[in-house]
C-alpha cells in the first residue's frame, strides 16, 4: 500500500498507509484524530544530486528503451582494440597462483597457493 502524506491544522505534517481506493480521502490525524487534508508534493528528483539524477533518468530509459546491438559482436570496437591490447600486456606478467581445494575439515574452503 502507498504512503500518503497529510496535515492537520494544529499538528502539522503527518504520513498515513492507506489503500489506492482511499487515496482521495482525508486523513485522520494520529494525534487528535482530525481529518487533515492531503498534501501532494514535487519529486525528490528536484533535490537529488547531478549523479543520482542521472543514474535515475538512464534507469528509466533503459527500461523501455534498452540498448540493442546492432552488428552482433564488437570485434572491431576501439574498446575491444584497447581490451586487446591491455590482455597482451598482462600476458608478460607471472601467473596467478592457482586456487586449490582445502582438505581441512572444511572442504567448501578455496585456497589461494
Amino acid at each position: 500500500m502507498p504512503l500518503y502524506e497529510f496535515e492537520c491544522a494544529r499538528h502539522g505534517a503527518f504520513t498515513l498507509v492507506r489503500p489506492m481506493s482511499e487515496s482521495g480521502r482525508d486523513g485522520p490525524c494520529p494525534t487528535c484524530d482530525v481529518a487533515g487534508r492531503r498534501v501532494i508534493n514535487p519529486p525528490t528528483l528536484l533535490t537529488m544530486g547531478a549523479p543520482a539524477r542521472d543514474a535515475a533518468f538512464r534507469n528509466e530509459r533503459s527500461r523501455h528503451e534498452p540498448r540493442v546491438s546492432r552488428s552482433g559482436c564488437a570485434h572491431a570496437s576501439p574498446a575491444t582494440k584497447a581490451a586487446d591490447r591491455a590482455s597482451a600486456a598482462r600476458r608478460d606478467e607471472p601467473p596467478k597462483p592457482k586456487l586449490q581445494a582445502y582438505a581441512g575439515p572444511r572442504p567448501w574452503v578455496v585456497e589461494h597457493r
